[in-house]
């Protein structure tokens, strides 16, 4: 049984640092390392509330008989489980922060990564009152598919922002 970070899991786990992207990783689900390559991406840019500290923080990509679990461990400084319990899901330890399990580990890296941009937005709205992605006073984006392709979408005009992973470059040279 795989040991991360001193904790036994049953099944296959990847680790890798959020913020310098997740290079290939042998036997990951392929869906899930393109969603998460997308998502970190754009987490380099494009927050309102005060910055997130991604330092040290990893992603968390485990299967087991249950499906898929994803987690960062440890959690950005400021994340808890509800009821303040750091990390969170004692059974997995503390310090991760279970952001979904029991996903289908088959789930096309469209749709991945519709739902990994939709939960880390909901995690770090509700957990730091980040608003994330936006830009100046405008309303936070949302995660949708458009054209086959996981974009960010105004939700008051409908307007398609960028796709996701793209937020970086899009900012830098003035698009959205």
């Amino acid at each position: 049984m795989p040991q991360v970070g001193g904790h036994s899991l049953g099944g296959r786990v990847w680790r890798f640092p959020v913020v310098e992207g997740a290079p290939a990783r042998a036997g990951a689900p392929p869906g899930w390392a393109a969603a998460l390559v997308a998502v970190a991406e754009d987490l380099r840019c494009c927050c309102r509330g005060g910055p997130v500290r991604w330092d040290g923080v990893c992603w968390e990509l485990a299967i087991d008989p249950d499906g898929v679990r994803l987690a960062w461990d440890p959690a950005p400084p400021g994340i808890t489980a509800p009821g303040g319990d750091p990390g969170g899901f004692g059974e997995i330890g503390s310090g991760r922060f279970v952001l979904g399990r029991g996903l289908a580990p088959r789930l096309p890296a469209v749709e991945a990564t519709i739902w990994v941009a939709n939960t880390v937005q909901a995690a770090l709205l509700r957990q730091l009152r980040v608003q994330w992605p936006c830009r100046d006073h405008a309303a936070v984006w949302v995660p949708r598919i458009r054209g086959g392709h996981p974009c960010w979408v105004d939700p008051y005009g409908g307007r398609t922002v960028t796709t996701i992973g793209s937020l970086t470059a899009a900012a830098d040279t003035g698009s959205h």
